[in-house]
């Protein structure tokens, strides 16, 4: 297999900034974001820590400036989910970026291991940090392979009994988000297409592969994850079914221009509706018609989406785990 050889300027980081988004989350901010100013101490860069408030209707902004003064605190001007990052990070002058909910805790070193992921892989978009949940007993993710079943594309997490010691190539990203910020800025940021949510994240790593950047999982840096914490209860188990598969369409239909790929995705697309209906799963028909009704937006940024293209989407599944 030929793979381009993509030629980068070696990174020294000089600053990083840690972006906290917020929605009605006292509880968390209480137990999390000591755990980021500790890190913060530890770093051997400056490190700016931030939360922006999407718009909480509680206090939350109050209880921020009183308890954490070291915290930056911004109001967004709406609740755009993931979003509501671009525009700061636009803002920021750091060389990484930390992009976390509120229900992100961090051991205080887990800065360092991702400090010198970037400056030791020119190529690096996006790295992930091993992740367990709140118990520190379970795996949350943080190694992801790229799948293709029936025509479909998603990711997988890989377990940690299966991982390396040292960084692997990892898909996408886990629940911590850190990547260059020159390259957010170069692709615009996160997709505004796929709000509220879901698949916006793998959107972003999939377009820094076509233009061959990489994404890392590092094991070394420990992060534990609540998970969802505001986002289930906001939306229900059926609703963020069907967005979903809404936003599963919007991702293949913008990113993926292999014409064979594409022909196989079109083709089952009849049989899987099918087989969805058999089982009982509306959800799948509700996110397709909502996904053909907003065709006219995809189209555009499908064609944008070509641009300063390097590798294949081939190339990538074989990269990144995937079966041709």
């Amino acid at each position: 297999m030929w793979i381009p050889l993509i030629f980068c300027e070696p990174m020294k980081v000089s600053s990083v900034s840690i972006f906290v988004l917020n929605y009605n989350g006292i509880p968390l901010l209480k137990e999390c974001l000591p755990t980021l100013e500790a890190a913060a101490d530890q770093a051997r860069v400056p490190v700016r820590l931030v939360v922006i408030d999407n718009q909480s209707p509680q206090d939350d902004i109050a209880f921020l400036r009183e308890h954490f003064p070291r915290f930056e605190v911004f109001r967004a001007p709406s609740n755009d989910f993931l979003i509501s990052f671009n525009q700061y990070v636009r803002e920021d002058s750091a060389d990484l970026a930390l992009l976390l909910n509120n229900d992100i805790k961090v051991e205080a070193d887990f800065l360092l291991p991702l400090i010198e992921l970037f400056e030791s892989r020119p190529d690096a978009f996006f790295a992930s940090s091993y992740c367990l949940d709140f118990t520190k007993q379970h795996y949350e993710g943080g190694l992801s392979r790229l799948v293709k079943r029936g025509g479909i594309w998603g990711t997988r997490s890989v377990p940690p009994e299966v991982s390396a010691a040292g960084p692997q190539i990892t898909a996408s990203i886990g629940a911590a988000i850190a990547i260059r910020r020159d390259r957010f800025l170069e692709l615009g940021g996160f997709d505004r297409v796929y709000l509220p949510g879901t698949l916006e994240d793998l959107d972003l790593c999939y377009r820094g592969w076509k233009r061959g950047w990489k994404g890392y999982y590092v094991p070394g840096s420990r992060i534990y994850h609540k998970g969802q914490a505001s986002f289930r209860p906001a939306f229900g188990r059926d609703r963020i079914r069907t967005m979903a598969c809404r936003n599963t369409f919007f991702f293949m239909w913008k990113n993926i221009h292999d014409p064979r790929l594409m022909t196989e995705h079109l083709l089952l697309l009849g049989p899987r509706l099918l087989w969805a209906l058999l089982r009982g799963d509306f959800s799948f028909a509700a996110g397709l018609g909502q996904a053909l009704r907003r065709l006219p937006e995809i189209l555009p940024r499908r064609r944008a989406a070509r641009e300063g293209t390097v590798l294949s989407d081939r190339e990538i599944l074989r990269l990144t785990g995937g079966a041709e």
